[in-house]
């Protein structure tokens, strides 16, 4: 699930695999699973920088345990954390562990919980910010973005049609035009381009048919 969010092929074969997974065939769905991971494993494709990724995941959101909580303490706030978020849906806290990054972040130094807005420097100035937001990205849904932009005086948001999380790797949305008007200080759409057509989505005859790409 979180692979379809940068692949557009992948989300176009989701439903399919989704109804069967429903009617208790899970084999589609392990299709797509083993479609995922084949693509990760493309030679000469850089991958993204693990260190920058964990630098932003961990230290930007406030997470609940103090600067100087050893690692221990932090790692208790974490699943008690994980425990609260799972209670009443239809997993347990160790999926939440497991498709988060609470562990890791409780051992990234200067992750810890932030100080109150109010209390933050520059609270109500209009800083310029630009939020792109993918229409099709469920790791952070449009919707995410759109409370962010409410919540930043001189923020502005910028969809990409059809994009998933990964937007500016999105050949087919033409997103850095906009986004180099933003610093440029010229006037900024609401849309980027979509200037290649999406892969139409794939039924459960076809999906059954296709081959798993070689790992």
């Amino acid at each position: 699930m979180l692979a379809r969010d940068y692949d557009p092929t992948l989300r176009a074969a989701t439903p399919a695999a989704l109804r069967a997974g429903a009617r208790g065939d899970a084999s589609l769905l392990a299709k797509l699973q083993a479609t995922a991971q084949a693509d990760e494993l493309v030679p000469g494709v850089r991958s993204l920088s693990v260190a920058a990724y964990y630098a932003a995941s961990c230290q930007d959101p406030s997470l609940p345990w103090s600067a100087t909580d050893p690692l221990a303490t932090r790692q208790l706030h974490a699943r008690a954390l994980a425990n609260g978020v799972a209670a009443g849906l239809p997993f347990d806290s160790s999926v939440v562990l497991g498709f988060t990054n609470l562990l890791t972040c409780a051992g990234w130094p200067w992750a810890h919980r932030r100080p109150a807005r109010s209390a933050r420097r520059g609270r109500g100035q209009a800083i310029p910010t630009l939020v792109v937001s993918g229409s099709q990205d469920t790791i952070s849904p449009p919707a995410a973005a759109a409370r962010l932009v409410r919540s930043r005086p001189g923020a502005r948001l910028l969809i990409a049609p059809y994009s998933g999380h990964d937007v500016l790797d999105d050949s087919g949305s033409d997103c850095f035009g906009p986004v180099a008007d933003f610093f440029a200080g010229r006037r900024v759409p609401r849309r980027c381009v979509r200037d290649v057509g999406l892969p139409p989505v794939i039924s459960e005859a076809a999906l059954r048919h296709r081959a798993v790409p070689a790992g």
